[in-house]
């Protein structure tokens, strides 16, 4: 479960990277530029990582709350 929370703050981390490289696109050479990064597979690529990073945390919510239900994790617990 450590290791999912850590591939889910990797994830986001990627995430904020990529959409702060967007952002210095679009401060510097302008709408057109960012549209054709975007258009260049990054939108793909930051769609991908959105799933996965929602993926990720909806079953280690779902895990979660299983283990709370059979008693093998206090409700304040951490994994």
């Amino acid at each position: 479960m450590r290791a999912l929370a850590i591939l889910e703050g990797a994830l986001i981390v990627w995430i904020i990277m990529l959409l702060g490289s967007l952002m210095g696109t679009f401060m510097s050479e302008g709408f057109i530029a960012m549209v054709f990064k975007l258009a260049e597979g990054k939108g793909i690529l930051l769609t991908v990582l959105l799933i996965a990073a929602t993926l990720t945390d909806m079953w280690r919510d779902k895990r979660r709350d299983r283990l709370i239900q059979k008693g093998k994790l206090e409700p304040n617990q951490l994994f």
